[in-house]
């Protein structure tokens, strides 16, 4: 979400297009619809005014200007199919989660200083970041599944919660709670 500029961003896989539209829904836009495989993750840096994308199966994060022009690819080489992305635009980090390799990597938002931060993240499908607190959330797959926290270095490890949650696909934090959605049961 854009709040200033009242627009939401989203991915499409079936379309393999990036789209937006304002927050009542109007004035619906393809941005980018050429060049992507299977675009996954999108995040807004609302200061610098850009979009970011991963592409699992092209193994590469993009960004470009909120209207989908001055687009360029930051990460390709080391990169192994990025998911879910978050940005922390103040400090000037971006945070993706990492298949095979089961990891959550982070990256200057330029595409500089790649590295893990976090291994054996327990086949996390989804990731948030409290900017506050710089503290970033996952939920796992990987046996019964967790919701899990760190720091922004990856450091102080905690499970939250142990659930019954099938497949979580999305989460979020508002005030003191952490929201999540299920790909099974739609909850």
């Amino acid at each position: 979400v854009d709040v200033a500029d009242r627009r939401i961003y989203w991915t499409d896989q079936k379309s393999k297009c990036i789209f937006r539209a304002f927050l009542n829904g109007s004035f619906v836009q393809r941005i980018i619809d050429t060049g992507l495989i299977c675009p996954e993750g999108i995040a807004v840096d609302w200061l610098g005014h850009n979009i970011y994308w991963t592409d699992s199966e092209a193994r590469r994060i993009e960004v470009a200007r909120l209207d989908g022009t001055s687009r360029r690819v930051l990460l390709w080489k080391g990169v192994e199919e990025p998911r879910s992305l978050v940005l922390e635009p103040k400090r000037g980090y971006m945070y993706w989660i990492e298949s095979p390799s089961d990891s959550i990597r982070r990256a200057g938002m330029d595409g500089s200083e790649l590295q893990t931060i976090i291994s054996g993240a327990n086949h996390a499908t989804v990731l948030t970041l409290d900017p506050e607190t710089r503290r970033l959330y996952w939920a796992t797959q990987s046996g019964p599944t967790k919701i899990e926290s760190a720091d922004w270095d990856g450091k102080k490890r905690q499970v939250l919660i142990n659930t019954d949650v099938d497949e979580p696909c999305a989460m979020s934090l508002y005030q003191d709670y952490v929201y999540w959605s299920d790909w099974n049961t739609g909850d």
